[in-house]
């Protein structure tokens, strides 16, 4: 076979085939579309080019004279620069040079290399496909009747053919439509007992849900306020301000100093100034407030680090402010130390450093005081 045939072989299987220096056959296709004069619907085509810009070896026809005929890679390229000189030679002689399926290989007064496409190679060209003809419509030559009148006339037919007279017709009872039932009222029901029995199951298999069985809470009467009992106590005899549940019952055997409900009796010597201890300390525990925090005229600093460079410890300062926090620059001892926070009060301060160590995020903290 020679190599001119082999390029429609290749073309079928691959887009491109090129000539080294000259350029390549580069495969085009075209869908299916509507004739111009609208008779037909032309198939999907193929057709072929040659793209002189696209003029690298791509070693098409080199790997298939390699893997066809057995020979090595130089021998193949060899055959190759061969053909593109037959070629060359026959273009700059104003000679066609003809590739079979393919096409013709032209050169112009421009020296501009064109392929006349082979039109007889209609299988490639077409997919193997012919044109679809198209026939012409055509109009109806009767009226399209509606429904309606299809049905008039249907009817009319059917009594025509009925041996039935149109009195006999006119009598026929038409059937009424069924009265469609009640579906959706019968539906209801299962579904809202459904929903009782499983409400119900849920109260009973849910112990939190179970408010029959919750106890009876018992009402606790507030007691008087302490500054109201010392008023009482102040303007009215001492047995009378007491409360009656603290007053020795008659016939108890309960000493005469204890009442029976366990608090001193206000009849006897002493239990008068015992029950006004006893509010003064329930008034004092009311009242109570913490005492201020004493400051020792301190500033404790918790450390992140120290430097012995001023420029390593301000570089160090600016990435703590740029993360949140509040650092401040202490010198001391040629030293440069950059805390995190300041506290004038020495237990916020261990109660902070605390808190920081637990988050893990510097490697050693600890606190200074100045």
């Amino acid at each position: 076979m020679e190599l001119e045939q082999v390029i429609q072989l290749l073309l079928s299987q691959f887009d491109f085939v090129s000539l080294p220096g000259l350029g390549s056959f580069v495969k085009r296709r075209n869908p299916a579309k509507v004739s111009d004069d609208r008779s037909s619907i032309e198939p999907p085509s193929e057709y072929y080019i040659f793209d002189t810009s696209r003029t690298f070896d791509d070693e098409a026809i080199t790997n298939y004279l390699c893997n066809t005929l057995g020979i090595d890679h130089k021998e193949a390229e060899l055959r190759v620069t061969q053909l593109v000189e037959r070629v060359n030679n026959a273009l700059s002689s104003r000679k066609p040079f003809e590739f079979p399926g393919v096409g013709t290989l032209l050169k112009d007064d421009n020296n501009n290399i064109t392929l006349e496409f082979d039109a007889s190679a209609a299988a490639t060209e077409s997919y193997g496909l012919s044109a679809i003809e198209v026939l012409p419509k055509q109009k109806a030559d009767s009226k399209l009747t509606s429904p309606k009148e299809n049905k008039n006339a249907a009817v009319a037919e059917t009594q025509a053919s009925s041996p039935l007279s149109t009195e006999q017709t006119t009598k026929i009872p038409t059937p009424k439509p069924a009265v469609a039932k009640k579906s959706r009222v019968r539906l209801w029901v299962p579904i809202t007992a459904c929903v009782v029995v499983v409400a119900v199951a849920v109260c009973w298999f849910t112990p939190a849900l179970h408010f029959w069985e919750q106890s009876q809470t018992t009402v606790v009467p507030s007691t008087t306020d302490s500054s109201s009992s010392m008023a009482s106590v102040g303007n009215l005899p001492l047995a009378s301000a007491i409360p009656d549940s603290i007053v020795e019952e008659e016939d108890s055997q309960v000493p005469d100093s204890i009442s029976a409900s366990g608090q001193p009796n206000a009849t006897d010597e002493g239990g008068a100034e015992k029950i006004l201890e006893q509010t003064t300390s329930k008034k004092v525990a009311l009242n109570y407030t913490e005492p201020p925090v004493v400051e020792t005229g301190k500033s404790f600093y918790i450390i992140a680090g120290s430097f012995t460079s001023e420029v390593n410890a301000q570089k160090f300062l600016s990435e703590l402010a740029e993360k949140g926090y509040k650092p401040t620059l202490i010198p001391r001892n040629k030293l440069y130390s950059v805390s995190l926070y300041t506290f004038s009060n020495r237990d916020r301060a261990l109660r902070e450093l605390e808190r920081l160590k637990s988050e893990q995020t510097f490697e050693k903290l600890w606190l200074l005081s100045q």
